[in-house]
């Protein structure tokens, strides 16, 4: 690469705007037809809306395909297990499986594009050859873990599987292993560096952290701030969903999230499905151009909208405001999303329970769940059924309750509404 593009990880990322639209009508042209002849699913819903591949002469004919929801993914799992034609290769071929609310199964993907994304992510975090990198992501169930794992050794760095929990350990493996890189969610950095605190373990003197990539959970940039404020310590924030892997990435401008060019990205009306212009906000909707899972117009459920003009960065890519919300009522809890049909799942199999309500909250850095539950008669839960309550719920979830309390029917005002957010961010 030439002189003066070291921050660059790819000659992708600078290319002319003209080049980047015949690019991505190429590569959309290429997974459209790969996915209509490869993954039945995405067939068949092309045949019902009357659309052939050759039908996408343009970017703006993806609106003739509506929109792959997470719903449909469910359906779709349910009425032919456990792939739903989802797969573009043999299920056989599939490194790993994880498990998302629904349940929806999902894969790590064997195409190079997937981590390429990822490459270029950790490259515009600051991650280079050398790094010891502590990774906090959970390595269970959920495939964020080893989606940075592998990332982080793809770029030839050293991976610390840590997963979520135990500040203190956490602390000390920081300090005793003279970790230079870390990634996880940011409330999750301030609890250890309020626990290193306690062990007289001075971050700002201890610590040897230089690239931090900290995401996956609303309000995140007031805790990245206050990591400035606090330790003079940068982070950097991307997207992603468990269905489609990286999708953008801060640089070092921090303005903007740079959509990645290996997916197309889409803010649309999340009504009709037709795509929007820069400042509109609309639902985020993906085409990734990967050959294993082939989604087409996936809807992410989140809220955003594009940004005009460039980066100073000099990378040309098309950049997002930012995560501004969800469709529906899903709301993003601790990096993990609480669905209604979670909650109606767990909810559902306590025949004493007349209604309920999760109220999720804010305290300090870390979101508090909040469910209230009225007893059939107006009466008071076991202790028994309660703790049953909080194991289902966790099990099913995957996000563990603060408090449960018995309400009378007045005490939930909105019963349209299986889940309030009253946090501000």
């Amino acid at each position: 690469m030439s002189q003066g593009r070291e921050e660059y990880h790819s000659e992708e990322e600078i290319m002319p705007e003209n080049q980047r639209q015949r690019y991505y009508l190429e590569q959309v042209q290429k997974q459209i037809a790969y996915a209509y002849e490869n993954a039945p699913a995405m067939r068949a819903k092309m045949d019902r809306a009357g659309v052939a591949p050759k039908d996408i002469r343009e970017l703006s004919d993806l609106e003739a395909i509506p929109v792959t929801t997470k719903d449909s993914l469910i359906e779709a799992r349910r009425t032919d297990p456990p792939w739903g034609g989802l797969l573009g290769v043999p299920g056989h071929q599939i490194p790993r499986v994880y498990l998302s609310p629904g349940p929806i199964y999902d894969v790590q993907s064997t195409d190079d594009n997937f981590f390429k994304r990822w490459r270029r992510r950790m490259h515009a975090h600051g991650f280079r050859a050398g790094d010891i990198v502590v990774n906090t992501f959970s390595y269970h169930m959920s495939p964020a873990g080893h989606w940075f794992d592998e990332a982080i050794r793809q770029i030839g760095a050293t991976a610390i599987p840590m997963g979520p929990g135990n500040t203190e350990l956490q602390a000390q493996v920081l300090r005793d292993m003279k970790v230079t890189g870390w990634t996880g969610m940011p409330s999750f950095l301030m609890a250890i560096f309020k626990k290193a605190l306690e062990l007289s373990i001075d971050p700002g003197r201890d610590f040897c952290l230089r690239a931090i990539s900290a995401g996956g959970e609303m309000g995140g940039a007031q805790i990245r701030q206050q990591l400035y404020d606090k330790y003079g310590i940068v982070s950097y924030d991307s997207y992603g969903t468990a269905d489609v892997g990286l999708i953008s990435y801060e640089c070092r401008e921090r303005t903007g999230m740079h959509v990645h060019e290996e997916v197309f990205v889409e803010i649309v009306d999340e009504i009709t499905g037709k795509q929007l212009g820069p400042g509109e906000v609309g639902q985020v909707v993906v085409t990734p151009f990967d050959r294993c899972y082939p989604l087409l117009r996936f809807g992410t459920g989140d809220l955003s909208s594009y940004l005009e003009g460039g980066c100073t960065c000099g990378r040309t890519s098309a950049r997002l405001s930012g995560i501004l919300g969800r469709v529906g009522q899903a709301v993003r809890i601790r990096g993990m999303f609480l669905h209604p049909r979670q909650l109606k799942d767990v909810l559902n199999r306590f025949s004493e329970i007349e209604s309920y309500q999760a109220e999720v909250s804010r305290v300090g850095e870390r979101d508090r769940i909040l469910l209230r539950i009225q007893i059939k008669g107006g009466g008071q839960a076991e202790h028994v059924m309660l703790e049953t309550l909080n194991s289902t719920f966790e099990d099913v979830c995957r996000l563990r309750l603060d408090e449960v309390v018995c309400v009378s029917a007045e005490g939930i005002e909105d019963k349209s509404k299986e889940i309030i957010d009253i946090r501000v961010f």
